[in-house]
């Protein structure tokens, strides 16, 4: 007897509760900085049954699961050229987004964090287990093998971070002012107090099972 099963799910988590059924229940995550949060699972299961003879029965099995979660800013792509930036700039970033900035006295505007995210996940499990009947006993036994692939990229400032101070439009750069200068202005002239771009490179883990 041989039993085979596909399924496939996508989804957007964080969707509100339609039903009323959660007390307190609110969109927190669908559309966190203004983008989507999507995981999709593709699953294959095979079953085997084989009555080898009348004391003796083996089972076979076989699944294999791949999740994949992604969000995509809604700026990726974007010519920072169009903003100010440097050609070279633009072409060596590892991901075009809208960089970071950070307004003393204001709220941060852009895409850092972790927006950007790629993830899939691989699982293999086999399983193989065989009955034996005896005169006055059963007799179990088996064997399981599980495989974990872990696949993880992340650009959290990809694009780079910049921060802006009152700094270089008080009357003296070099003299603290309470009283003179703006970081907005700051801003708008284009001269950071601050920043940073990195690269941050994929990850792959992988984990072997036996029993």
């Amino acid at each position: 007897r041989t039993f085979g099963r596909y399924s496939y799910s996508r989804l957007i988590p964080g969707e509100k509760d339609l039903f009323n059924t959660v007390p307190g229940a609110r969109s927190i995550n669908p559309f966190e900085f203004n983008t989507a949060l999507k995981i999709w699972s593709r699953s294959v299961a095979l079953d085997h049954t084989w009555v080898v003879n009348p004391t003796l029965l083996a089972n076979f099995r076989y699944g294999f699961t791949r999740q994949r979660q992604f969000r995509d800013p809604a700026s990726i792509g974007i010519d920072l050229t169009s903003i100010g930036f440097a050609r070279r700039f633009n072409d060596e970033v590892q991901i075009r987004t809208l960089p970071s900035f950070s307004l003393q006295g204001f709220q941060a505007i852009g895409e850092g964090g972790n927006i950007y995210f790629r993830r899939g996940d691989n699982v293999h499990s086999a399983q193989s287990s065989f009955s034996k009947t005896l005169t006055r006993h059963d007799l179990k036994f088996g064997f399981e093998f599980r495989a974990f692939l872990f696949n993880d990229a992340r650009a959290p400032d990809a694009s780079g971070s910049f921060s802006f101070n009152q700094g270089f439009t008080q009357v003296d750069p070099l003299r603290a002012s309470a009283v003179a200068g703006h970081s907005v202005a700051s801003f708008l002239l284009g001269h950071p107090s601050g920043g940073s771009t990195r690269y941050f490179p994929a990850v792959s883990l992988n984990q072997d099972y036996y029993a």
